[in-house]
């Protein structure tokens, strides 16, 4: 019973879909496995203008902005400059908060396929340590989010906003997925399927909201 519910959950209701935020899925090889993020930036390969360089994700990012530019005061020059570390604080806690994601989703799957192989030792400490992964993932999404409320800007915060509660539901999934666990190994197995119901409600709460990529975050705040 549990085994055709894990399935349908991974296949259904969520892994699958929030597969772009990882580098590839447990699981699959050859031309299954195609998502890769190579510099772990949070942007995978396939759309990255630099794949190997995490400092680089589009071509803007090392031509900059090459447009006529008028003399700055001090004053003007210390609030730009405040602006734009702030901007780089913001896109480096996201990134961050992406590759933690994307990892996870990773320990995550592994975890459902030892529950289907009754390997119930090695689910508990997959499904335990995605719980803590995505536990991280939500604090660097609200770093995240602090600082597009520093600058103002609400596309960012609705970004950031987005992303944290994908990964508030992730870390939910994987704690009940945890508690679905223990019940197996204390033999109550009504009481797991009843969890691992829920587990599936979580997994899609968080492809309903599964992060938006980094280039998107920069488009909003102009870099």
């Amino acid at each position: 019973m549990r085994r055709r519910k894990l399935l349908e959950i991974a296949g259904i209701a969520g892994i699958g879909g929030l597969a772009g935020c990882t580098d590839s899925i447990p699981g699959m090889s050859g031309s299954e496995s195609t998502i890769q993020d190579s510099d772990g930036d949070g942007v995978i390969d396939s759309e990255d203008y630099a794949p190997q360089d995490p400092d680089v994700q589009e071509k803007s990012d090392i031509t900059g902005n090459n447009s006529g530019s008028k003399e700055s005061t001090p004053t003007e020059t210390a609030t730009t400059n405040d602006r734009t570390e702030t901007k780089d604080r913001l896109i480096k806690y996201y990134k961050q908060g992406r590759s933690e994601y994307g990892d996870d989703i990773q320990i995550l799957t592994a975890a459902m396929n030892h529950v289907d192989n009754d390997d119930l030792d090695s689910a508990h400490q997959s499904a335990k340590s995605a719980r803590g992964g995505f536990k991280l993932a939500r604090t660097k999404f609200d770093a995240a989010l602090g600082q597009s409320k520093t600058l103002n800007n609400s596309d960012a915060s609705d970004i950031c906003k987005r992303a944290y509660s994908s990964a508030d539901a992730m870390h939910s999934a994987a704690d009940t997925l945890l508690t679905a666990i223990e019940y197996l190994q204390n033999g109550n197995k009504d009481k797991a399927d009843e969890a691992i119901g829920d587990v599936g409600a979580y997994l899609q709460a968080a492809e309903n909201s599964s992060p938006r990529k980094v280039s998107r975050l920069k488009a909003a705040i102009g870099r």
